[in-house]
């Protein structure tokens, strides 16, 4: 999932997707949220404000997608208007008075900045999941569990780490693993009870701590978030997130065994 913010100084990379919507912050939080309506339906509401935030909304393209960190700049121009009607009609740009001083006249149009242009931006923040698989052999039927080999009959343990190393927190995330071409069997009851129930046949570990354990039986039969599927062992916590902070909690293993046929 991409995810925009708004940030100075940012370098222009790509162009962001038209139409650009511009929402009149009307609660000031800098946030677009329920309170927060298109400008051009909220002139009437903010027209007597001394002043009023801009929210400029647009969605970042899907083709080609821009990279995390990759920014587009945008510009938005203001320009003093003499008011507006009743039906949200803006009046005539407003323009100093240059005529000399008038003494008893009518009053005199003077504006310090009748057109003011900010420029902003976009930044693309968004996860980046980098995933590695190790395996340990953890007992043979011949040397038992001193030295063990990969040989018939042995059981191997798989460990397969996510790692966020984006700007934005990861969640939802799950494991899966095709065995479909490897000769090996999962291994059932291989991790004792840490959370509730067991022996659990896999486990999530994050920050040094077993946080998820389940039973891979065929299609998650027991609706516990794991199951094997065919081939295909699938790990997958009803809520797991890796942070973005480049630490511990950005990071998580997951662990099941198999036998070598």
């Amino acid at each position: 999932e991409l995810r925009r913010r708004v940030q100075d100084g940012v370098a222009d990379q790509f162009d962001m997707d038209t139409p650009f919507t511009v929402y009149a912050d009307i609660n000031n939080d800098g946030l677009l949220d329920a309170g927060d309506t298109p400008y051009v339906d909220a002139l009437s509401s903010v027209a007597s404000s001394n002043s009023i935030g801009l929210l400029v909304v647009a969605d970042a393209p899907s083709s080609p997608t821009p990279a995390a960190g990759a920014g587009a700049t945008v510009e938005v121009t203001v320009t003093a208007s003499s008011g507006i009607d009743a039906g949200d009609t803006v009046g005539t740009p407003l323009v100093s008075d240059a005529g000399a001083d008038v003494v008893g006249g009518a009053a005199q149009i003077v504006v310090g900045n009748g057109v003011l242009t900010v420029q902003d931006g976009f930044v693309i923040s968004s996860a980046v999941i980098g995933v590695s698989k190790v395996s340990e052999v953890k007992e043979d039927p011949v040397n038992g569990t001193s030295n063990p080999k990969a040989i018939p009959g042995a059981i191997v343990e798989y460990q397969i780490t996510a790692t966020n190393t984006g700007s934005e927190d990861a969640t939802g995330v799950g494991f899966v693993d095709d065995l479909s071409t490897l000769p090996v069997s999962v291994d059932t009851g291989g991790y004792p009870t840490v959370t509730v129930g067991g022996p659990f046949d896999a486990e999530i570990e994050q920050d040094g701590t077993v946080i998820f354990q389940c039973t891979l039986d065929a299609s998650d039969g027991d609706t516990d978030g794991c199951g094997l599927f065919t081939d295909e062992v699938r790990i997958l916590p009803a809520a797991l997130t890796l942070d973005d902070s480049g630490g511990a909690t950005g990071a998580a293993t997951a662990r099941f065994r198999v036998m070598v046929d």
